[in-house]
């Protein structure tokens, strides 16, 4: 038996005894997206009554957040930078709240901070000893560097990735083995409005461009239309199934720069082993001067809202806080600093039952800057936004806006010209 692998069996615990390590007066810190360890949160919610007032961190796209469910909030005070509806009950008790930072942020926020606890997920040792951080690299190695107790959950399910993935199994405190499914996210297929907006998105990227999307439906659709490009390259903060068609095209130059994988088995398959795809920790994929230096960025991202002078809202609705900061302005900025990028909002006109226009007159929170955008796409065409006066940007909002709010958002803006 080598070194390496003594070290490791010794350092294999069953879950129970793992986190009877952790006691109320701490934090802890929760691998994020879909790599959040599910063998752990499992056992912290047995141990809840033990537990309660345990203070944790969070990050929960691909999440299934049994931590935030109506029985068992109560018992922990949770912070997260990234929100979504299973949080909601969290949020009523007064036991969640938000964190608005960006993404790189991040690591100082870890840093500046003291770490009790930090819970990860990663595959099996390979044979020099090194575990992959599976489908996440985001910012685990800073928790591993700086918690001051760091438990693995081994899962054989997780993909073997490649780029900036490897953690030796000395640099973690104790293992515990887990056989659960690795999360996932299977996105709905793109309905006509989110094709349309794709085609006109994609439009917009020349060859040769470096892409960045976000999260979802609509940024995904831009995606899928791009097959028609050449030489695309990608460095994004996260990439799902639409990545597989775009390498089996053979459009996208190779390797593809992330620092998350968030979407189905098939995805998870496909990554496993695949020298094509490198996770970076969010200090590269999210530094805006490294974005900068890239020539044609091109940002792609999506918004609760828009207003009429290009105001973003990605973080609200109703008051209530429904996604985040997450990397948008780190990639706005990214792509505002690099030679011929470009940075784009894709949103629907309106809500799925045309209730509710999401281009507003006024947005409710603001998350990313007007004079940061360059385009806002909706199904109804492209606003271009970059050196246009405040007029003519009320204009330009006002054509892609769903046509049934179009007269209400001019008879709002002439209510406000006449009091300005």
């Amino acid at each position: 038996m080598s070194n390496w692998q003594s070290i490791y069996e010794e350092k294999v615990i069953d879950c129970t005894e793992a986190v009877q390590m952790v006691n109320s007066s701490q934090n802890l810190f929760l691998s994020a997206y879909v790599n959040e360890p599910q063998s752990l949160v499992d056992e912290l919610i047995d141990q809840r009554e033990r537990l309660k007032g345990l203070t944790m961190f969070v990050n929960v796209v691909g999440s299934q957040a049994k931590y935030a469910s109506e029985k068992v909030s109560e018992y922990f005070n949770i912070k997260t930078f990234l929100s979504n509806i299973s949080l909601n009950e969290a949020f009523k008790r007064g036991n969640c709240d938000y964190i608005p930072i960006n993404v790189s942020q991040i690591p100082r926020f870890i840093h500046e901070q003291q770490t009790d606890v930090a819970f990860i997920q990663l595959t099996p040792p390979n044979a020099e000893g090194y575990c992959s951080l599976g489908t996440s690299v985001d910012v685990n190695h800073h928790l591993i560097k700086n918690a001051s107790l760091v438990i693995a959950e081994v899962n054989e399910g997780m993909p073997f990735t490649h780029g900036d993935s490897l953690v030796n199994v000395r640099n973690v405190d104790y293992f515990v083995l887990s056989d659960k499914k690795v999360n996932y996210i299977e996105f709905k297929e793109p309905d006509d409005i989110a094709l349309k907006i794709g085609r006109l998105a994609a439009d917009l990227i020349p060859d040769g461009a470096t892409i960045q999307w976000g999260i979802g439906n609509v940024p995904n659709s831009v995606v899928s239309q791009l097959t028609n490009k050449s030489n695309i390259k990608v460095h994004s903060g996260s990439i799902s199934d639409s990545i597989i068609e775009m390498i089996q095209e053979g459009n996208v130059v190779e390797p593809i720069i992330a620092t998350s994988i968030i979407g189905t088995n098939r995805l998870y398959e496909f990554a496993h082993n695949n020298e094509a795809i490198h996770l970076l920790p969010v200090d590269e994929t999210h530094n805006v001067h490294v974005l900068g230096s890239k020539d044609q960025f091109f940002s792609i991202n999506s918004a609760v809202e828009v207003d009429i002078s290009g105001q973003v809202n990605a973080e609200k609705l109703n008051g209530q806080t429904i996604a985040g900061v997450g990397g948008q302005m780190d990639f706005i900025v990214g792509s505002n600093l690099s030679s011929g990028g470009r940075s784009m909002i894709v949103l629907p006109s309106s809500t799925k039952n045309e209730k509710h226009s999401k281009i507003v007159h006024r947005i409710q929170e603001v998350t990313s800057l007007k004079s940061h955008v360059d385009y806002v796409v909706t199904e109804y065409g492209i606003a271009k936004l970059f050196g246009k006066t405040l007029a003519e940007r009320n204009e330009e909002m006002i054509k892609i806006a769903h046509p049934k709010f179009r007269d209400k958002l001019r008879r709002a803006q002439k209510e406000v010209d006449k009091w300005t």
